[in-house]
């Protein structure tokens, strides 16, 4: 799989498929590309499908200074180095951040974006950011391992994890292949500084763009209603009994609703 340089950051990315609509998939905190294995499947036979690490997760090595808008930039950057003008975005939670924060910096570079379970934090911003900056210490002094088992049985990620033995494992497995300092430095970097989803200029995108919500995801269903208002166009989907890792709870759905993003970008 291929590597990039990016700012003297190590990044890796996984790769499948050699036509069709490129599609970039922008995992969220602590998961990793890994994330993607059903989406990458599903969609690999008829797209262009590429699923990157973010600095300190998986395969791609820490850096100090993160951002959203410089994950946005490590985004464009990737579809630079694979010779790919224009994608598709799907990104879940921190990612969906990351995708709608990309489309609004590098408007060109977007043909449509899938927004899903993104905007945590947005209904509390205080307490969002004091949880983080808590977060970020606990990873330092504690390991990855201690902050693995947490989130495995956090409100959010703890709803695959309770989905079964093997998605439990499977989760831990994801959350373990990550720096400790390097999920540190995120947390701190975008979790704890980001903008409310109230807060960003999402009514001048102009691509075809999906929000996608779980039903339970209780801290992103206001954020992702007041996206689909507000983005010209938006489609707001709601997955039944489904929470925050929609991605992995509901493949089946999450990939209907991402061919339907796509038959609308064609």
């Amino acid at each position: 799989m291929p590597r990039f340089d990016f700012q003297g950051t190590s990044i890796h990315a996984e790769t499948a498929g050699t036509t069709g609509t490129p599609i970039l998939f922008l995992h969220g905190l602590g998961c990793g590309a890994r994330m993607w294995l059903h989406q990458m499947s599903a969609f690999a036979g008829s797209n262009r499908v590429i699923a990157l690490d973010f600095p300190g997760h998986g395969q791609s090595a820490p850096r100090g200074e993160c951002s959203e808008d410089i994950f946005a930039d490590l985004s464009i950057h990737v579809l630079d180095q694979l010779n790919i003008d224009r994608a598709v975005l799907v990104g879940l939670s921190m990612g969906g951040g990351v995708a709608l924060a990309t489309v609004l910096r590098h408007p060109d570079r977007v043909s449509g974006v899938l927004a899903a379970d993104a905007g945590s934090g947005s209904d509390d911003a205080d307490g969002g950011r004091a949880m983080a900056l808590g977060m970020a210490k606990f990873v330092r002094e504690n390991g990855i391992a201690a902050y693995a088992e947490t989130m495995a049985n956090s409100p959010g990620i703890g709803a695959y994890a309770r989905m079964g033995e093997r998605q439990r494992d499977h989760i831990l497995g994801i959350l373990n292949d990550n720096d400790a300092e390097g999920i540190a430095a995120v947390i701190e970097g975008i979790q704890a500084v980001r903008p409310t989803m109230q807060a960003r200029p999402l009514q001048t995108i102009a691509v075809p763009t999906t929000i996608l919500v779980g039903e339970n995801d209780r801290v992103c269903i206001n954020a992702s209603n007041h996206a689909a208002a507000v983005i010209p166009g938006a489609e707001l989907v709601v997955l039944p009994g489904v929470g925050h890792m929609s991605a992995l709870e509901a493949p089946a759905a999450f990939n209907t609703a991402l061919q339907d993003l796509l038959a609308r970008v064609a």
